[in-house]
């Protein structure tokens, strides 16, 4: 589809980042966009629950000034990149994609703001739920997918010329693949044919909460390094952050990046706390 907008700037429009940098630390923001209304549940599953509003109120991340906010805010408080959920839509694939589910927040915001050059992104596919995914699936539509409209991109985040991704749960990967070999044979693949667009190859991280039977799983098939998505309905405790992140690093497998929580509260979905 080619959609055109007239646009205007208003002279209220978000002002001009001013970027805190560091060459330091690499620092990046879980985004997971499931929250449009008219997409997903919508507004309206947690609208209900006084507690559950956002200190911002509700709005839509698929609107490119709003993610002008978004980059401002990140880009002042020293933030590198977004890592955004991506998620298998099996109704576009049936005849090769066309655009990704709920990819709103950075198909239509992230990629059309303003300043998007000022804080750059990745993607973390959010494979638990991509149904039929097959080895075939993957490396015939979703790969070259990927190559196309973020790898291919400027604005996608590397280190040392390498692009950044995350697999959200290696062992449903393993699954979709069809077992540790060809897992394996996946990554091997992922690393060398994305020479092909300039890079030195790639670095792919996982998700876990850093178990030792984890760790070992995804040294198998290549994983350079761990994050954790979220410690849980605890993570709101600082003291419950310090044990699972020492957890993890007692371990001594694979790399577990620093990792903050939030907690997790999802009663607009469970109807519990």
């Amino acid at each position: 589809d080619v959609e055109v907008y007239l646009t205007h700037e208003y002279d209220d429009y978000v002002p001009t980042p001013v970027p805190q940098v560091s060459d330091k630390y690499e620092v990046m923001i879980n985004i997971c966009s499931l929250w449009r209304q008219g997409s997903h549940f919508g507004w309206e599953a947690v609208s209900a629950y006084e507690d559950k509003e956002t200190y911002l109120g509700f709005y839509d991340e698929g609107n490119p000034e709003v993610s002008d906010w978004e980059i401002k805010f990140l880009a002042e408080h020293g933030y590198d990149f977004e890592h955004f959920c991506w998620y298998y839509n099996s109704d576009t694939f049936k005849n090769g994609i066309k655009e990704p589910r709920m990819g709103f927040a950075l198909h239509d915001g992230y990629m059309n703001a303003k300043y998007s050059d000022m804080v750059k992104f990745a993607i973390m596919w959010e494979n638990w739920g991509a149904g039929n995914v097959t080895k075939d699936i993957f490396l015939n539509e979703i790969w070259p997918y990927w190559c196309e409209w973020y790898f291919s991109d400027s604005r996608y985040m590397t280190i040392n010329n390498k692009p950044v991704m995350t697999i959200y749960r290696h062992p449903k990967f393993i699954e979709h693949m069809g077992g540790v070999e060809a897992a394996k044979e996946v990554i091997n693949f992922m690393r060398e044919d994305i020479k092909k667009l300039g890079y030195d190859g790639m670095i792919i991280l996982g998700t876990s909460s850093g178990s030792l039977s984890e760790n070992i799983e995804a040294e198998a098939i290549g994983i350079d390094g761990f994050v954790a998505y979220h410690f849980g309905e605890a993570a709101y405790n600082p003291e419950h952050q310090f044990n699972s992140l020492n957890a993890a690093y007692d371990n001594g497998h694979t790399p577990f990046f620093p990792s903050v929580g939030v907690g997790f509260n999802d009663i607009g979905w469970t109807e519990t706390r």
